[in-house]
């Protein structure tokens, strides 16, 4: 049982932090900080070191963000997650400097290129002139920085006695982030994606996310949907890199080596289609020129079936024959879950496939189905790097990349929506591929005959090996 006391030290760090982050981001310090560091590179330099520190509010709070951040970041560290640090599968270990620690240094070079090739002058280089988009650069900083912070607090928001409390401040916190007060630029759209991003990153400890796992099935059900709507998408995504670039379409290694993955996988496929079945009404399917809102719902709650037809898709995807007559080794434990969902699933069955055709992927418009990362984090964190140099990238979260494009609206190739930014990650992954084994791999990618791929043998419950192989691999250099 928890100490009391402890349980209370908690809280409170829990509460300082938040303020502290309230101060910060909640009024002009953000802007003093951005012109405080306008003298160039030892400006940068000096915001180093208060990262570093976690000093960088010292003049509203004494010793900043240190005390907090140092404290729940030990008990983060404790549940088996570490959130403000990288894992460096080489050294196999953590990495010392913090996540914005390493965001700065890359900024730090980028200038540093940027300032010796478009220098007019030997004088400009020498007095440290880098150009009109400085502020930009220090205001997308601090925001990396906070964001972080915040990440931080989602994972300690079950510290308390009420969660749901906690996860409302921090999505207040966030709401302060993402205004115009800072740079502009919106990173999550809530919690439930910010959890994903802290820990999405290589953790030792997989039994860590069944304890979490644990932590979210404890919420409410306003709560309980959002979690599993998001992480079937951010699931589903990340499992079908792996299946496609990594294990060669082989669900045995997809499965074998994602362990810690395939009981949020079920729960959060599970917990939609719970949702589905209630929302049932009387059944029917879509007839012959009706729209598929139509289908199984009255008019008012078309729009919800639609985002949970999508997002069980996204999840079923991932592994489909484990979610129909297959049953993955970690799906074992949950036996009776995995039942209930197939005979929600068969009952429903004509209904959702009828759903299902109408959210087959097509050249023309974006399709979450379509697009393909590694970890979640590293979509975010190759956002960030474009922004910071100067690359034009949607003005969107990353949750953005979940919702499908339809109707009238932008092209998967163009515009200012989620296709927009799935094409620029996908540019930005193919001019920074990872080596993997003999290969080089695109890391983020848009990828519309994998999606069909996908979409397929979802809907068919069973792999296409026919298909041509997708182009995530690169020719090796």
């Amino acid at each position: 049982m928890t100490d009391p006391s402890h349980r209370s030290a908690a809280v409170g760090e829990f509460d300082r932090l938040a303020d502290l982050l309230e101060q910060l981001l909640d009024g002009g310090e953000r802007a003093r900080i951005v012109e405080a560091c306008r003298d160039g590179r030892p400006g940068l330099m000096r915001l180093r070191l208060e990262l570093t520190r976690d000093s960088l509010p010292g003049r509203l709070g004494g010793q900043g963000f240190s005390a907090s951040v140092r404290d729940l970041e030990r008990r983060t560290q404790s549940d088996g997650f570490h959130v403000l640090r990288d894992w460096d599968g080489r050294a196999r270990r953590f990495v010392d400097d913090s996540v914005s620690v390493a965001m700065l240094d890359y900024a730090a070079r980028l200038h540093e290129v940027t300032r010796r090739d478009s220098a007019g002058s030997a004088a400009a280089a020498s007095a440290g002139i880098v150009g009109p988009d400085w502020a930009r650069t220090v205001g997308l900083l601090i925001d990396h920085y906070a964001l972080f912070l915040i990440a931080l607090l989602t994972l300690r928001s079950w510290d308390g006695d009420d969660p749901e409390a906690a996860l409302a401040r921090v999505e207040r916190l966030l709401g302060l982030l993402q205004s115009e007060a800072g740079s502009g630029h919106r990173f999550v759209a809530g919690p439930e994606s910010l959890m994903w991003i802290a820990v999405s990153n290589y953790h030792p400890d997989d039994d860590a996310y069944n304890r979490l796992l644990g932590k979210v099935r404890g919420l409410g059900e306003a709560w309980q949907l959002r979690f599993a709507e998001n992480g079937a998408h951010m699931l589903g995504i990340h499992l079908r890199w792996g299946l496609e670039a990594y294990y060669r379409r082989d669900y045995d290694l997809l499965r074998n080596d994602n362990v810690a993955d395939y009981p949020w996988l079920l729960w959060c496929v599970a917990k939609l289609m719970e949702r589905w079945d209630a929302l049932a009404g009387a059944p029917s399917t879509p007839s012959a020129g009706a729209s598929t809102a139509d289908s199984e719902a009255a008019p008012e709650s078309g729009d919800e079936r639609r985002r949970l037809a999508l997002a069980m898709l996204n999840g079923i995807s991932a592994d489909p024959p484990g979610f129909t007559f297959e049953v993955p080794p970690a799906f074992k434990p949950f036996a009776d879950e995995r039942a209930l969902f197939v005979e929600r699933y068969a009952s429903h069955h004509e209904a959702l496939r009828a759903w299902f055709s109408d959210l087959r992927p097509t050249a023309e418009f974006y399709s979450p189905l379509a697009f393909h990362f590694n970890f979640p984090h590293n979509a975010m964190k190759a956002a960030f790097a474009m922004r910071l140099a100067g690359i034009p990238v949607p003005r969107l979260p990353i949750d953005a990349l979940f919702e499908e494009e339809r109707g009238e609206g932008p092209r998967s190739d163009g515009g200012d929506g989620p296709g927009a930014l799935a094409a620029a990650l996908t540019r930005y992954s193919q001019a920074n591929p990872e080596q993997i084994r003999d290969r080089q791999v695109m890391v983020l990618s848009y990828n519309v005959p994998a999606g069909l791929r996908t979409y397929r043998a979802a809907l068919l419950a069973r792999p296409e090996p026919d298909e041509p192989e997708a182009t995530t691999a690169m020719r090796p250099r």
